[in-house]
Formats: C-alpha cells, structure tokens, sequence
C-alpha cells in the first residue's frame, strides 16, 4: 500500500522519474513479491537494497542526529516536509520486512537479476533530466565535495563504473550473505523439525 502512495504523491509532485530510484523499486518490488507470495521477487528487492540502504540509514541516522552527514548521500533529507518524509519513510522498515520474509528462503538466482534490473535502471535514468540524477545516473552525489574527481570523468566510462561498484560493492556482497545466512536458517529449519 505504501509504495502505491510512494509513486502517487511523486506523481503528484511531478517527481515521476524518481520511481526509477532502485531503493523505489524494490519497494514496489517487495509489494508486488508479498502480493504473489514470490520469493525470486523478493530476493532481488532484498539484494538490491541491502547495502545501499545500510549506507542510506547510515548516513541519515547520524546526519539527522548530529547535523554531519558523513557520507552525504542523505543531506538532502534535512529540506524534507511531511509529504516527503512519508514518501520516504520506508527506508525505515524495509529491509527488516524483507529479511523477515527471505529469511532461509532466498533465492540465489538474484545475483544476476539484481545487476540486470539495475543495468535497466541505470539506463533508463539515462534518459531522464540531469537535475533529477536518478541512481546516480549522471554524476555520483554532486553535492558532496570528495565525488569531484569520480564525477569528472567521461560518460561512459562513470556510467560503466557505476553499474560496476554497485554490483562488486553492493549486490554481491548481499548476495553472498544472504545465500550464506538463507542456508544457515533452512538448515536450523530441518534441524528442528527432525527433533520433533
């Protein structure tokens, strides 16, 4: 319910591009996988959004604390009003609602799905405005003084590295914990139900 209020009000807002943020749809993602009982589904919203959240909460939980940013991907957040709070809001229950739902279910395939529906993503957010930056799209958080150098490199070769870092620095390392934590779960799982 609440990514199809997420998408109406940036409807609304005329913010419709910032749908294609990849943390936006792999909450549309998660509905639709909650909704189809779809584990694959779910497995890619949870791949796709576990360290770039963590990083996300990071940052915002000790800028919005301290005023310091150390990250910066999150400053913007200190301009939010209400409507772009809720919109927002669910960066705060996400992952713990897509852990609980994969947990000893995930489903491996979605260290390729992952960088695929980014590579999408990416390429798709290409086309949007500059102003908007949609995943970065076109420049890595300008607003934040140590990306100058990334940021100055050519096109193609930011975007290759874009799709590159988020999938070495991102996805697999999510997908490994998670195919790690998943088989440690369903293997406590069999464990418990032999004892009974």
């Amino acid at each position: 319910m609440h990514a199809g209020a997420n998408l109406a009000i940036r409807i609304h807002l005329d913010h419709t591009e910032h749908a294609l943020w990849l943390s936006n749809v792999c909450h549309a993602l998660c509905a639709a996988g909650l909704l189809l009982g779809s584990r694959a589904i779910l497995s890619v919203a949870l791949c796709g959004l576990l360290v770039p959240h963590s990083i996300w909460l990071f940052d915002a939980a000790i800028g919005l604390t301290t005023g310091d940013f150390p990250i910066g991907v999150t400053a913007h957040t200190v301009n939010y009003g209400a409507v772009l709070w809720f919109v927002t809001s669910y960066h705060f229950y996400l992952l713990p609602v897509l852990l609980l739902t994969t947990a000893g279910r995930f489903d491996p395939r979605a260290a390729l799905r992952t960088p695929a529906l980014y590579a999408v993503l990416l390429l798709l957010s290409l086309a949007m405005p500059v102003a908007s930056n949609v995943n970065y799209a076109h420049n890595l958080a300008p607003r934040v003084a140590w990306t100058a150098p990334i940021n100055a490199w050519p096109e193609w070769l930011y975007v290759v590295a874009n799709l590159l870092a988020t999938t070495l620095v991102g996805f697999a390392p999510a997908w490994w914990l998670l195919t790690r934590f998943s088989a440690a779960q369903s293997g406590r799982s069999r464990t418990d139900r032999s004892a009974l």
